[in-house]
C-alpha cells in the first residue's frame, strides 16, 4: 500500500545531486543513508560540494555511518558524485552519476552504480530524455551485464492546448541493485503512453479550461517476458479560473501479479496470484488563496482480492507572516474474504495515518520546521524539528532534531518483549557555505 507524502520542494543543491532520479529511477535515494535493515544508524559526519562554472553543474556527497555491532552492521561510507552539462542555453543537457556503498571494517557491503542521462528539447513543445546505468557488486559481479543495467527512453510533448503525448520505455534488469538508490521492483520491462487533449475557454467566467487524460502502461518480466503489470485509466480534469480543479477517474483497471505471498500485518496474508482490480476515484483542490489551500482525494473499489475504500484531505494554512502550518488525514479501509485470514475470522484492515507541519520564519535569518506525525498501523509517533540560521546569503546553520515514540508498548504476542518508549532519536548538524572561487582569484 502506498501513502500519500507531503514534502516540500527539494533545494538547488539537492537538484544537481539527485536530478537523475527523475530520469532513471533509484540511482540515489539520501533517505538511505543513516537506515539500514530497517534500524536507524548513526551518521559520523559528512560534507557536500556543490556548484556550477561554465554550463557545468557538479554535486558531490561522502558521508560516514557508525558501526553497530549488537545489530551486525558494519560501519558505511557513501559517495555520490553528480556531473551535468547545459546545452544550447534552451534547458538541454548531458549528465553522469556515480555512486559508491562500501562498509569499511569488511567487504559485507559493496556496491557502486555508474550512469549517463541527457534531455534534448527540440523545440518548445517537444522534447526527448535517456538514461543508462549499471550496478557493480564487488562480491557477485565481475563486470556489467544485461542483467544489472537499466535503461529508459522518454519523448514527451507539452502544450496548454490541443494534444500532449508522453511515451516511455523503461528496461530494469534482475540484478539492478543500486544500494545507494530506491527501488520499487526491478526485473521489469515497461512501456507506458499518456495522451491528453486540453481544451481552453475564453468566454467562460468560470471555466478556464477542460482536459482528457488516458494512460496506458504494462510492464513485463525481463527474464521471462511473461506480463506482470498493467493499467488503464481515463480521467477527465476540470480547471477553474479561481485555481480550483477536479480531476475524475470514472474507471482504472490496474493487474498486478506477483509469485509470494504477501503479509500486510500480523493476521492478513494476501496469496500469490494474478490480481485484476478495477476502482474509481476523484481529486479536489481550492483556489490557492493568501489564507489557506484544500485538497481532498476519494478512491473505491478492489484492491488484491479485497475491497477498498481511501479518503485522503490536507490543507495549507496562513494564519499571518510568520506561522505557516499543513495538515492532513489519510484513511485506508479494506475489507478482505474471511480465508486471507490466519485464523479465517474476518479480514478488515485499517489505517490512519495524521500529519502536521508547523512552520515559523521570525524572518529572512530565522526559521523553524516542525514535522508531527501519527499512524495507528505501527502505534509510533514521530515527529522532526528543524531550526536553520542564515546570517547572509550563502551561509546556512541547519540543527535536525527526529524524534520517535512508540504509543502501544504491551507486547500483542506471547513472549514478546514490552517496547520501549523511545523509538529512535537522533540530532543532525548541517553547514553551508557557498564561495565565489573566481572572487578568489
Amino acid at each position: 500500500m502506498y501513502f500519500f507524502q507531503k514534502k516540500e520542494p527539494s533545494s538547488w543543491n539537492q537538484k544537481i545531486i539527485s536530478i537523475l532520479i527523475w530520469v532513471q529511477p533509484g540511482c540515489f535515494f539520501s533517505r538511505n543513508i543513516g537506515r539500514s535493515q530497517g534500524l536507524i544508524v548513526p551518521v559520523l559526519g559528512g560534507v557536500r560540494l556543490t556548484g556550477q562554472h561554465k554550463g557545468f553543474q557538479v554535486g558531490a556527497l561522502n558521508m560516514q555511518t557508525m558501526a553497530m555491532e549488537e545489530e551486525g552492521l558494519p560501519s558505511e561510507n557513501f559517495s555520490v558524485l553528480r556531473v551535468k552539462k547545459e546545452l544550447y542555453n534552451n534547458g538541454s543537457y548531458v549528465g553522469g552519476i556515480l555512486t559508491n556503498r562500501i562498509s569499511i571494517s569488511d567487504l559485507s557491503v559493496s556496491n557502486q552504480v555508474a550512469g549517463v542521462d541527457y534531455l534534448h528539447r527540440i523545440n518548445r513543445k517537444w522534447f526527448t530524455s535517456g538514461a543508462f546505468s549499471g550496478t557493480f557488486n564487488s562480491r557477485e559481479e565481475t563486470s556489467f551485464t544485461r542483467n544489472n543495467m537499466a535503461a529508459q527512453f522518454k519523448l514527451v510533448k507539452q502544450s496548454n492546448r490541443g494534444f500532449s503525448h508522453i511515451l516511455d520505455a523503461k528496461y530494469l534488469g534482475e540484478d539492478f541493485d543500486p544500494a545507494m538508490g530506491f527501488m520499487r521492483f526491478n526485473n521489469l520491462t515497461q512501456f507506458r503512453s499518456v495522451n491528453s487533449y486540453s481544451w481552453v475557454t475564453e468566454n467562460s467566467k468560470h471555466i478556464a479550461g477542460y482536459k482528457l487524460e488516458s494512460v496506458l502502461m504494462n510492464a513485463r518480466n525481463s527474464s521471462t517476458g511473461a506480463s506482470e503489470i498493467s493499467n488503464i485509466n481515463v480521467s477527465p480534469l476540470l480547471h477553474f479560473k479561481n485555481g480550483s480543479m477536479i480531476k475524475l477517474t470514472p474507471f482504472e483497471f490496474y493487474q498486478d501479479t506477483f509469485n509470494f505471498s504477501w503479509n500486510m500485518n500480523s493476521d492478513i496474508i494476501v496469496p500469490a496470484g494474478n490480481y485484476p482490480m478495477w476502482f474509481s476515484s476523484v481529486y479536489m483542490s481550492s483556489p490557492a488563496t493568501k489564507r489557506y489551500k484544500l485538497e481532498s482525494y476519494a478512491k473505491k473499489g478492489d484492491y488484491y482480492g479485497g475491497h477498498m475504500n481511501n479518503i485522503w484531505i490536507g490543507g495549507k494554512f496562513n494564519l499571518n507572516k510568520y506561522f505557516q502550518f499543513e495538515t492532513s488525514y489519510d484513511y485506508n479501509h479494506i475489507r478482505f474474504a474471511n480465508d486471507f485470514h490466519i485464523l479465517n475470522q474476518e479480514a478488515l484492515f485499517e489505517t490512519h495515518l495524521v500529519t502536521l507541519i508547523l512552520n515559523f520564519q521570525l524572518n529572512s535569518k530565522i526559521s523553524m520546521k516542525a514535522l508531527v506525525q501519527y499512524d495507528d498501523m505501527s502505534n509510533n509517533f514521530g515527529s522532526n524539528f528543524r531550526f536553520r540560521y542564515n546570517p547572509r546569503e550563502g551561509t546556512e546553520l541547519f540543527i535536525v532534531i527526529n524524534h520517535g515514540v512508540n504509543t502501544m508498548r504491551q507486547p500483542m504476542q506471547p513472549l514478546n518483549q514490552e517496547l520501549p518508549l523511545i523509538a529512535n532519536q537522533s540530532v543532525i548538524v548541517k553547514f553551508i557555505r557557498t564561495m565565489d572561487f573566481n572572487r578568489l582569484r
